[in-house]
């Protein structure tokens, strides 16, 4: 049941979609200012989403209205199976192939920690999706399956990870890196498919 993630082109494929949509809830959530934070009243408002957005894709809103509600949740849930959960795990860095148990979940966290981001790497590659200028220093991720926390590979080295939390808690610019070859533009995205075999089974 693994053999999808185990290339590029199968997490791409798979799962790139999923993937940037939560990359940019992350992103629009580290992009608040202070006072949004404080009074989400404030924050940037939800419109109907356009037929093909899985939740927040760039353009595919209308202007909001009054009654609408905030654009950038605190809590943003994502339903799925075990084939969903599973690679997403293996994509974040899990080793373990077994079958997951009933009811697994994959927790993705993002912290705020304005004290702990001197010297940490904050230009790093990331998502074309994900706005260039956002400064991601003191944000941080970290992942869970279920009760155990994964470590996200390219968080290991020094420089991208919280000083104090160590390898468990990522810099945010480090997690974007980890995942932007995962991420395709919609471009790509139907270049690539454009490339697959259309035989039937």
């Amino acid at each position: 049941w693994t053999g999808h993630v185990r290339s590029l082109e199968g997490q791409r494929l798979g799962f790139g979609r999923l993937v940037d949509n939560v990359l940019q809830t992350m992103a629009q959530a580290a992009a608040l200012t202070p006072a949004q934070v404080a009074d989400p009243a404030t924050r940037p408002r939800i419109g109907v989403q356009a037929s093909d957005d899985l939740l927040l894709a760039p353009g595919a809103v209308r202007p909001p209205q009054p009654d609408e509600v905030p654009r950038v949740p605190k809590l943003a849930l994502y339903g799925g199976h075990d084939i969903t959960v599973a690679p997403l795990a293996i994509i974040l860095g899990s080793t373990d192939r077994t079958w997951l148990p009933f009811a697994s979940m994959l927790t993705i966290e993002l912290f705020s920690d304005t004290t702990a981001y001197k010297g940490l790497a904050n230009d790093l590659p990331r998502p074309a999706t994900v706005p260039k200028d956002l400064d991601t220093r003191g944000y941080f991720v970290r992942v869970r399956l279920n009760d155990k926390v994964l470590r996200v590979p390219t968080c290991e080295v020094s420089a991208k990870h919280h000083p104090g939390a160590g390898s468990d808690m990522c810099t945010l610019a480090a997690f974007f890196e980890h995942l932007a070859p995962v991420v395709a533009s919609e471009g790509e995205y139907k270049a690539e498919c454009g490339t697959m075999p259309t035989k039937e089974l």
